[in-house]
């Protein structure tokens, strides 16, 4: 994704990675993980389990989900469902 972003852009990958982390804050990797716990909180309205809404949001299992959704949000995706 960042080869081909930075084949597009006519620009090395790390000044890439660099320009978005200056316009944005975050590298690419944390703004796409960013965007699936986003996801994961409005599936969390619903009433799929934890193990579907990982899936779903492109984590790679429930226990990676659950790490990431408690390093954004500081709270487990159970603790934030109730």
């Amino acid at each position: 994704m960042i080869s081909d972003l930075s084949r597009i852009s006519n620009m090395s990958k790390y000044s890439l990675i660099r320009q978005f982390e200056n316009s944005l804050g975050l590298s690419p990797h944390q703004y796409i993980i960013n965007l699936r716990v986003n996801y994961a909180k409005n599936l969390l309205k619903g009433n799929k389990s934890i193990s579907e809404i990982a899936v779903e949001s492109a984590f790679y299992d429930q226990s990676h989900f659950i790490k990431c959704f408690k390093e954004y949000t500081g709270v487990t995706p159970k603790k934030y469902k109730n």
